[in-house]
Order: C-alpha cells, then sequence, then structure tokens
C-alpha cells in the first residue's frame, strides 16, 4: 500500500469525485422518496397513514444509510481539502499520524460497517417480507449476520492497535477479518437476492400485463441486485491487491452504492411500477404496504 501512503491525494480526489456523483442520485431518489410518500394514497391498507409509511422499517433503514452516506461524503471532503491544503507530494508518517485525516479515516470505517450492516439487515427484512414473514428462510442469513457483526468488532479491536497507515484497507492484521467479513456479507445478499428474484419470478409467471424489460427491471430493483453486484466488486478489489486508488474508490463509494440500491425500491414503487397488478398477491401487495 506505498501508492497510499506516499500520494494520499491522488487516492482520495478520484474516490470524491465518483462517491460525489453517486451521492448526487442518491439526493434525488431520497427528495423523491420523502415526496412519494407524502402525497401517495395507500397501499395495503385504508388503516395505513403517511406517518406508518414514514416510520417503516424500510425507510427508516434507507434513512440511515442515507445519513450515513452523507457523513462519509462529507468526510471524504474534509480529506481531500485538508491535504490539498497542508500536504504536497509525500506525507511523513508522523505528519499523517498528527493530521486530523488519520482519525477521519477510522469515521469513515465505521461508516461502511454501519452501511453494511444496514444494508444486509434491509435485505433480510425485505426477504422475510416477500416471503409472507416465513421464518425459516431466515435461518443462513441471520446467522451471517451474526458473523459479520463479530468481525466488525474484531476488526474494531485490531484497528484500535494498528501502527499502519490506511490499516482498513492493507493492514496483514485486519485482512482476515476483512475477508471474513466480505465473504459473510456476499453470502446474505448473494442468498437474499436470489429468493428474492426467486419469490417475484415465480408469482410472476403466469402474468401477461409486464414487458420483458420492465419485468427485468422490477427483479433488479426489488432484489437489491446493486447491492450485491457492488458487494462482489469491492470484494474482489480489495482482496485481490488491487491499487490503493481503487480499492479507495471501490470502499468510498459503499454508503451510497447501498442507499441508492435501497431508494430505488422506494422510486419503484412511487412511480407506479408495482407488479401488485401483475399477481404478486399477497406477498408483494404486504411488501408495498411496509414500504
Amino acid at each position: 500500500m506505498s501508492d497510499i501512503d506516499t500520494t494520499p491525494l491522488s487516492a482520495a480526489l478520484p474516490s470524491l469525485i465518483f462517491e460525489s456523483c453517486l451521492y448526487g442520485i442518491a439526493l434525488i431518489l431520497f427528495i423523491s422518496t420523502v415526496y412519494f410518500i407524502a402525497t401517495r394514497r395507500t397501499l395495503a391498507s385504508r388503516r395505513q397513514t403517511v406517518k406508518h409509511h414514514f416510520i417503516s422499517p424500510v425507510f427508516v433503514g434507507a434513512t440511515v444509510l442515507f445519513l450515513a452516506a452523507t457523513a462519509h461524503w462529507v468526510v471524504e471532503i474534509y480529506t481531500v481539502f485538508y491535504f490539498l491544503s497542508h500536504f504536497k507530494g509525500a506525507v511523513p508518517e508522523q505528519a499523517f499520524y498528527a493530521s486530523p485525516t488519520y482519525g477521519a479515516d477510522i469515521v469513515e470505517a465505521t461508516l461502511i460497517f454501519i452501511a453494511i450492516l444496514v444494508g444486509d439487515s434491509l435485505m433480510i427484512y425485505r426477504l422475510w417480507i416477500v416471503w409472507a414473514r416465513n421464518l425459516r428462510v431466515l435461518i443462513f442469513p441471520i446467522f451471517s449476520l451474526s458473523g459479520v457483526i463479530v468481525m466488525v468488532i474484531g476488526l474494531f479491536c485490531v484497528l484500535s492497535r494498528s501502527t499502519a497507515n490506511f490499516p482498513f484497507l492493507g493492514g496483514t492484521e485486519s485482512k482476515p477479518w476483512v475477508a471474513t467479513g466480505f465473504l459473510l456479507s456476499l453470502f446474505t445478499s448473494f442468498y437474499c437476492t436470489s429468493f428474492i428474484a426467486f419469490r417475484i419470478l415465480k408469482f410472476n409467471v403466469r402474468s401477461t400485463g409486464n414487458s420483458g424489460l420492465t419485468f427485468f427491471l422490477a427483479i433488479l430493483v426489488e432484489s437489491a441486485a446493486l447491492q450485491t453486484f457492488w458487494l462482489i466488486f469491492a470484494s474482489a478489489t480489495n482482496l485481490a491487491g488491487s491499487s490503493g486508488e481503487f480499492q479507495l474508490l471501490t470502499l468510498g463509494a459503499f454508503p451510497v452504492v447501498l442507499c441508492i440500491s435501497n431508494l430505488l425500491i422506494h422510486a419503484r414503487v412511487g412511480l407506479g411500477w408495482s407488479s401488485e397488478s401483475a399477481g404478486v398477491q399477497p406477498a408483494k401487495r404486504e411488501y408495498q404496504g411496509a414500504v
């Protein structure tokens, strides 16, 4: 990770630019979601009010992801501007640890952990709703989520004793914890995505009202396939020892990508793409009411 140690700005600047573009998308989706929830009529029951939708677990979780993405973006801006104003070229080790950016890296890692835990929890919740609250399908993802929580605790213990720059990315002590967390979270995402997509496909197999493209997009959005794809991408780049710029780019965008993935579900329901009329009856109707 010498490239990160010597040229921190070259690693952080591309990540900030990419994350800023994604954050603009997330901001538009979040504002649209609030508008849809505040103005739409209830989809599941007349007893459900606007307040019910605002306090639903899916919206609360999406809001937490949006706040985590916002905080991560602000910290990233602070880090880049600090490097621009204080350092040129290589950063001496003592100056790096004395600068506020070292603490900012720990904050960024914390926000990434929060995003992963909330994102996995929302996927498990969606799986539970789509499968008509069948607890048996939750056994494996709950165990994997518990493993991720243990990983986060263990990794924080390692980070607190680490003396390496950007220990979350390249420290030899942290790499086994990071690899384990990625694998467990990847299992949760792949498991939930597959089962949600299967459930949607099963209830829409006799449908003739949706076009093939609309149906395909519905499966991608509601199964949170974007979250699973980015997790695979980030896992491959970080565990394969890619360049520091590439690792920071994939990890830095993690909170905002998870936020977009979850907000797309609200946007889909709000725009009227709901597959309720296509035959996903009772599980999908119940799920849309929970959004």
